[in-house]
C-alpha cells in the first residue's frame, strides 16, 4: 500500500530507513574498535611500542 507523504507509516519508516541507518552507523563505530581490541588481545607484542599504532594512523591520512 502506497501512503506517500500525506499519510506516512511510522512502522514502515522504522523498518526501511531508521533501523538500517542506526545499525550501519553503529557498525562503523563498533567493528573497527572491536577489531583493534581483538588484535591488541591476541597480539600484544605488536603494540608494545607505539610505533605500530602511529604508522597505522598515519597511513590512513597520508594521502589526504
Amino acid at each position: 500500500m502506497q501512503l506517500g507523504w500525506t499519510r506516512p507509516d511510522p512502522v514502515m519508516a522504522t523498518k526501511e530507513l531508521i533501523a538500517p541507518l542506526i545499525f550501519g552507523l553503529l557498525g562503523m563505530i563498533i567493528i573497527p574498535g572491536s577489531a583493534y581490541k581483538a588484535a591488541l588481545f591476541y597480539f600484544p607484542e605488536i603494540f608494545q611500542d607505539n610505533r605500530f599504532t602511529c604508522e597505522c594512523f598515519l597511513s590512513i591520512f597520508r594521502d589526504l
